[in-house]
């Protein structure tokens, strides 16, 4: 090869670069730059990304099927200002834990909700960002699935707090002697409220109680002590009541415990479980209300289970007062014979009668107690339910100191002898 064919190669070569730099910058001035341009214009400019994504969705295949799929930017606001304002109005705890799984999976949707959010309520977005992380330092599944567990084990123990708080008290105290050794039922009963722990502790079995109570803390169990005691006490004043009231006439107490404004029925149940059934009975056959004395046995019976006594006392003051009730309704049989009678006859009946104070009729009410009768009391019942002016006639028939007698005894209150 010559020199003039190897310049002519040489030459050849250049300008062949020289073709191929000016494509390359012809490419890079009107091809890639405007494209870097487009690009950047079409991320940054809405309504240019808008027009853009409109007019690739009528494209025919795959491009045009995306970007038809694809929301516009004005929609994707739209839909972050709709989440924004929803995990606003729900529970801090709920929308922690939805905005959790955003972050995860797309931070920066996360954090455009979140300045939506703190748009609408600065505070109660600052909460849910701290449950988020909160949320985030849970070590583990096995961490949260054990808090869940702890959680659901607590809501089932306050269940049962106030299960029993709310329990009728003769089921609980049964329920108390079944399980009292058991430490999960002995952290319920410290659950309860003083008031009612003493409530239940007082009927319950003392050796019971004791072991109830050597398991709570000193506190405690100086409190619910201290319940029994007032408890303990009320009962006290209520034993002494009975007795007080066991020694006055009927019609002096018809007041006080012939209906429930003076007592409720709870402590109108302790008074007549410790009077005497025939002063009970006495009592309750002078009282016409039929729901007082239903109510009156219902609230005995309930203390009789409670104090677990085998006493079957409303039956006996049942029959009681049926006896009471027959003996009134024979006495005012012979008050209208009596008082058809001369007054001087019945004024010699009653001065014989007087004189006899022997038990003549007793009734056995198969309880440690009997209702005794003698002429005395008899003629005294007969003569006290006399009109005024046919006793006046009968008084004055007989000898001046019996009539004084029999005077002094009808003044004095109704008495019956009875063991």
């Amino acid at each position: 090869m010559n020199l003039v064919d190897v310049d002519e190669k040489a030459e050849y070569e250049d300008n062949k670069k020289k073709r191929i730099n000016i494509k390359s910058l012809l490419l890079l001035f009107f091809v890639i730059i405007p494209l870097i341009l487009i690009i950047i214009f079409y991320n940054r400019n809405i309504g240019f990304k808008n027009r853009v994504d409109g007019l690739l969705s009528k494209m025919p295949g795959v491009v045009g099927e995306y970007f038809k799929g694809t929301p516009t930017e004005e929609e994707i606001v739209k839909r972050i200002d709709y989440l924004a304002n929803h995990f606003i109005q729900v529970e801090p705890s709920v929308a922690a834990d939805k905005l959790y799984i955003i972050k995860k999976e797309d931070q920066k949707l996360y954090s455009s909700i979140i300045k939506g959010m703190n748009r609408i309520s600065a505070e109660k977005t600052e909460d849910v960002v701290l449950k988020v992380r909160d949320i985030e330092l849970r070590k583990d599944l096995l961490s949260s699935a054990y808090e869940d567990a702890i959680e659901d084990e607590r809501n089932s123990f306050l269940s049962e707090v106030s299960r029993i708080q709310g329990q009728d008290i003769n089921l609980t105290i049964q329920e108390i002697e079944r399980k009292f050794a058991s430490k999960d039922f002995l952290d319920i009963l410290k659950e309860l409220n003083v008031e009612k722990m003493g409530e239940l502790l007082y009927y319950t079995n003392l050796d019971i109680r004791n072991y109830i109570l050597d398991d709570f803390n000193l506190e405690r169990r100086m409190k619910v002590e201290l319940e029994i005691n007032k408890i303990a006490e009320e009962k006290d004043a209520l034993y002494d009541l009975a007795k007080y009231y066991e020694t006055k006439p009927v019609n002096e107490l018809l007041d006080s415990l012939g209906s429930s404004n003076m007592y409720d029925f709870e402590k109108l149940a302790t008074i007549y479980r410790n009077m005497s059934v025939v002063k009970s009975a006495e009592i309750l056959s002078e009282i016409e209300d039929d729901e007082f004395i239903e109510e009156l046995f219902i609230a005995i019976l309930a203390e009789d289970n409670l104090m677990d006594s085998e006493m079957q006392l409303t039956r006996d003051i049942s029959r009681t007062m049926e006896f009471v009730n027959e003996y009134k309704q024979r006495v005012l049989k012979l008050v209208k014979v009596y008082g058809e009678m001369i007054p001087a006859h019945v004024g010699e009946i009653a001065e014989e009668m007087m004189e006899n104070d022997e038990t003549i009729t007793i009734f056995d009410f198969d309880i440690d107690e009997s209702y005794e009768l003698s002429d005395k009391v008899i003629i005294i019942d007969i003569l006290s339910d006399l009109k005024r002016d046919q006793l006046s006639k009968v008084l004055d028939s007989m000898e001046v100191d019996k009539a004084a007698k029999l005077t002094e005894l009808l003044a004095k209150p109704k008495e019956r002898t009875y063991n």
